[in-house]
């Protein structure tokens, strides 16, 4: 299957990706909310792909478990993909129901939470596999922060990612 190689995806695409919402900020809004559902689905796979073949890898931390991650990352996917879908229908509506604000703030603290849970759990496992050992915040906070910041952190990334799955 396509998704399970997804992990070796090359920089340059990942990076291309991560600026097209960026790119096509100016589009109108129900394009621009198509474009974000297909670069979180993609970016979705490939996080999953990715941290699937480093725990491959993994002798080291058995607490490192593919269940949570997986299942943090599949709702974090579906509220964006949803967000979009509401925002692609909904984009030259003017009166929206006063209870749709709450469910999107509720939302994107929810989000805010699942993506630095997923950063974190992705970071970890890479930090993981690359010292042999158990790691602490400190080891892997260089791999959390190019993580956090993707598009630059990703030509760091995308190398270590390769070594350490191959």
């Amino acid at each position: 299957m396509i998704t399970n190689r997804l992990y070796r995806t090359p920089a340059l695409v990942l990076f291309s990706l991560c600026i097209l919402p960026i790119i096509f900020g100016e589009t109108p809004a129900n394009i621009w909310a198509y474009l974000t559902m297909l670069v979180i689905t993609f970016f979705a796979l490939w996080a999953h792909s990715t941290v699937r073949a480093l725990l491959q890898k993994n002798l080291y931390d058995s607490g490192l478990q593919l269940k949570k991650f997986s299942t943090t990352l599949s709702l974090i996917t579906i509220y964006v993909i949803a967000l979009s879908i509401y925002f692609a229908l909904t984009y030259n509506i003017t009166n929206e129901p006063r209870w749709m604000i709450l469910i999107i703030i509720i939302g994107q603290i929810l989000l805010f939470y699942g993506f630095f849970s997923v950063i974190t759990f992705f970071a970890k496992t890479i930090s993981t596999i690359d010292t042999k050992r158990v790691v602490t915040f400190y080891d892997y906070a260089g791999n959390f922060l190019m993580l956090l910041f993707f598009p630059f952190g990703v030509w760091w990334l995308v190398p270590k990612i390769k070594s350490l799955t191959d």
